[in-house]
């Protein structure tokens, strides 16, 4: 199985902790939540010690 994801961030970046991904299956609901850290910069040039997005300007 494959999921895509689709994230529009602005210039700062943007940091995410946890994911919830609501579902059906054979006529049941389902959430399933994953903390998988993502981190994604936008134009900035690198991620920090912390985890944050470093900008240089």
């Amino acid at each position: 199985m494959e999921m895509l994801t689709e994230v529009q961030v602005g210039r700062q970046g943007t940091h995410i902790d946890v994911t919830h991904v609501d579902y059906e299956a054979e006529g049941k609901k389902y959430t399933l939540e994953y903390r998988w850290q993502t981190i994604l910069c936008g134009d900035a040039p690198a991620v920090t010690e912390t985890g944050r997005c470093s900008r240089n300007d």
